[in-house]
């Protein structure tokens, strides 16, 4: 079997949200957190893909942890100026984004400080954030100002989500068309499956014999680029029987990466 990624790899992803995070924060007078979960493989390769970035930039203001250790004390003497996060689960963001937003509003060793939080997470930006609605709602706490907390926390997603896109227009168009009656929202879970959809109608319309998982295989593999609604190029993608060393065939579409606002939503 193959596996063929037309969302952005991890360290794509991982690369932008840490130059996003270097434009926004003094390094020098702050650190970034690595905040991590253990419990999938996705988290763990997120985790991977973000110390590789900074290590790529020798940046030494950095403390790695994981959320299970979150409170074990190594966050207690410092400013956090940003938390980088990969997560597996949404339930695990309000927890710990309250935990270091509280740590950080409360800090008597140093002037109190509110992080910003970029997430990069395979679960859809949707669902964290809904996770995140439920908890403030259920919340009296100081440190969950709702419009704070929003306007701090970030995400990556495989397209910017704007109406001006002519993609997110052709999007909305289609879902409008299949779901007429409900109210339409841009979600981050249904966009990337109509980015796959429209992938793979593209490559059909381009066989010109029988359809057959090898003619579909052999079609993504012939060199092409596929441009989705002018917005998002994939490919070209190289097949190990064309390449001239012994590196694994280049199954990543896109390396676009978009950051966004969680009160984008």
């Amino acid at each position: 079997s193959m596996i063929i990624n037309l969302r952005a790899s991890f360290q794509d992803e991982a690369e932008a949200t840490l130059v996003y995070i270097l434009q926004k924060i003094d390094i020098g007078a702050s650190y970034i957190v690595v905040l991590y979960d253990t419990d999938s493989a996705s988290a763990i390769q997120a985790h991977d893909a973000i110390l590789h970035a900074i290590s790529y930039r020798h940046l030494t203001n950095f403390i790695d942890i994981s959320v299970a250790d979150i409170n074990d004390g190594r966050l207690s003497d410092k400013t956090i100026g940003a938390v980088l996060a990969s997560c597996s689960h949404s339930s695990h963001v309000s927890e710990y984004i309250r935990s270091i937003r509280g740590a950080g509003l409360s800090s008597s060793s140093s002037s109190p400080y509110d992080p910003l939080f970029v997430i990069l997470s395979s679960t859809p930006s949707n669902d964290i954030l809904n996770s995140i609605h439920t908890s403030l709602s259920s919340s009296s706490s100081s440190v969950d100002d709702k419009n704070v907390f929003l306007r701090n926390i970030f995400f990556s997603n495989p397209v910017y989500r704007s109406n001006d896109s002519s993609l997110i227009t052709s999007y909305i168009d289609a879902m409008n068309n299949t779901y007429p009656s409900d109210d339409m929202i841009v979600d981050s879970s249904t966009l990337e499956g109509y980015l796959l959809g429209s992938f793979a109608t593209q490559v059909i319309s381009r066989i010109s014999n029988a359809l057959t998982p090898t003619t579909f295989l052999n079609t993504i593999y012939d060199g092409s680029l596929y441009l989705i609604d002018d917005d998002m190029k994939y490919g070209p993608f190289i097949s190990l029987a064309s390449s001239t060393t012994s590196t694994p065939p280049c199954n990543q579409g896109a390396h676009t990466v978009a950051i966004e606002s969680a009160s984008f939503d």
